[in-house]
């Protein structure tokens, strides 16, 4: 018996949060030496980020909350993406911006739901995405993780 042939999946990017991107951005650069460039707006989740390049593929994200638009009206019990509305991860990021995710891009992300639900792994559900002429699917718990 041929088992199923899985997606192609590979890291697409880690995440570093901060409390708001001007930190996020002066502290990156203290550590690396490296400015971030601006990346933009994620209206549907009240985040902006400066993002990097790392390989062809592969980048740095620094995200943080913006507060120059409207909290998104996310459904009740339901969180930003990463987390960044949770207390303790905001008290965690008050000390320094840090690491928080690592994204992975597959070539068919409902095939890749699959499997991970199958390995016993809540990826939660497909949500469409957008920030500017970029468009994409990702997996989001309700606790935005």
């Amino acid at each position: 018996m041929s088992s199923p042939i899985s997606p192609h999946c590979r890291l697409d990017h880690l995440v570093i949060a901060a409390t708001d991107c001007a930190t996020g951005v002066d502290w990156f650069h203290h550590i690396s030496g490296i400015s971030l460039p601006a990346g933009g707006q994620h209206l549907q989740m009240g985040t902006h980020n400066h993002v990097t390049a790392l390989s062809r593929h592969a980048y740095l994200e620094l995200i943080a909350i913006d507060e120059s638009v409207t909290a998104p009206a996310l459904p009740q019990g339901h969180s930003r993406w990463f987390g960044l509305d949770d207390s303790a991860c905001q008290a965690r990021l008050t000390d320094a911006p840090c690491l928080l995710s690592w994204a992975v891009a597959t070539t068919d992300l409902d095939a890749t739901l699959i499997t991970v639900r199958n390995a016993g792994i809540d990826p939660g559900q497909p949500v469409s995405m957008s920030r500017g002429d970029l468009h994409w699917r990702l997996a989001l718990r309700p606790d935005g993780s």
